[in-house]
C-alpha cells in the first residue's frame, strides 16, 4: 500500500512541476511507448531464459554445468550477427517498423516453439530451432530500438527518454524474472504435491523440493533416499519440473503476442505529444 501510494504521489508531482525528472507526456506519443515495449517482450521471451533455463537442462536432462551452457550458446551467439542483418534489411528498404515486426514475431514464436518442444531428456537437436530463432529475434532490434526511439521524440527530450527506455527495460528484467522464478517454484511444489507422500524417505517438503530443482540440484533430495526409489522419484521431479516449464512459457508466449501486435500497431502511426 506504501508503494503503490508512493507511486502514485511521484506520478501526481511530476505532472505539476514544470521541469518533471520523468516526463510522462512522452508516453502520448504511440511510438515511443511502442520501441519502449519492444524491450518488454525481449524480457518475457529471451532474458527469463538466460538464468533460469539451464537449471532446468541440470535437472531434466542430468546435464552438466558445461552441457548446459553449451546449449545456451545456441541462443545467444546468433545476436553477434543479426544486428548486422537488420542493417542489409533497413539499407535494402524494409521499413524499421518490418524490422521490428520481425523481430517481434521470432521472439513470439520462439517461445512458443521451446514450449511446445520441451520434455525431460529434450535433445540439442530439438533445442536448436526455438533457441537459435529467440536469438535472431533479439538480434534483429539489438542496438536499433535505442537509436529509433532518439528519433521520434524531441531533442530536448532526448536524456528523458534514454531514461525511461532503460528503465523500463531493466525494470521490466527484475519483474518478469523474479515472477518467472516465483511461478515455478509455485507450480512445481502443486504438482508434485500429492504424489511426493507415496516417498515416505524423503524428508523435506515440497516447496523445499521445488527450491531445490528450481535452483538446478536434485541430487540434493535424491541423496536422502533409498537407491530403488530414486528413478521413480526422478521421474515425478523431471515431469512436475517441465509441466510448470511450458505453463510459464505458454503463459509468456500470450504475453508476448498480445505486446508484439500493440507494439507493431502503434508504430504504424505518427509521433504525437513532445515527441
Amino acid at each position: 500500500m506504501v508503494r503503490v501510494a508512493a507511486l502514485a504521489a511521484f506520478v501526481l508531482v511530476e505532472r505539476r512541476v514544470r521541469h518533471p525528472m520523468l516526463n510522462l507526456r512522452l508516453l502520448r506519443n504511440g511510438q515511443f511507448t511502442a520501441l519502449c515495449l519492444i524491450p518488454v517482450v525481449a524480457t518475457f521471451s529471451f532474458v527469463i531464459l538466460l538464468p533460469l533455463l539451464p537449471n532446468y537442462l541440470l535437472v531434466a536432462n542430468g546435464a552438466s554445468s558445461r552441457e548446459a551452457g553449451s546449449i545456451m550458446l545456441l541462443m545467444t551467439l546468433p545476436i553477434l550477427v543479426t544486428p548486422l542483418l537488420a542493417t542489409r534489411l533497413l539499407r535494402w528498404g524494409l521499413a524499421p517498423r518490418n524490422v521490428f515486426g520481425l523481430s517481434l514475431l521470432c521472439l513470439t514464436v520462439g517461445v512458443a516453439w521451446l514450449a511446445s518442444v520441451l520434455e525431460p531428456g529434450v535433445t540439442p537437436s530439438a533445442l536448436a530451432a526455438p533457441l537459435i530463432t529467440l536469438g535472431v529475434g533479439l538480434g534483429l532490434n539489438f542496438g536499433l530500438v535505442d537509436g529509433a526511439v532518439l528519433d521520434v521524440v524531441a531533442p530536448e527530450t532526448i536524456g528523458t527518454a534514454a531514461g525511461f527506455l532503460n528503465t523500463l527495460r531493466l525494470g521490466s528484467e527484475a519483474l518478469a524474472i523474479a515472477a518467472a522464478s516465483a511461478a515455478l517454484v509455485n507450480l512445481v511444489r502443486k504438482n508434485v504435491d500429492t504424489e511426493l507422500q507415496g516417498f515416505s524417505s524423503y524428508d523435506g517438503t515440497s516447496r523445499d523440493l521445488a527450491n531445490s530443482v528450481n535452483a538446478g540440484d536434485l541430487s540434493g533430495p535424491l541423496s536422502g533416499l533409498p537407491a530403488p526409489m530414486r528413478p521413480d522419484f526422478t521421474v515425478l521431479v523431471t515431469h512436475g519440473l517441465t509441466d510448470a516449464w511450458q505453463t510459464v512459457l505458454w503463459a509468456s508466449a500470450v504475453v508476448c503476442a498480445v505486446l508484439s501486435v500493440t507494439i507493431y500497431v502503434l508504430l504504424g502511426g505518427r509521433p504525437t505529444g513532445p515527441g
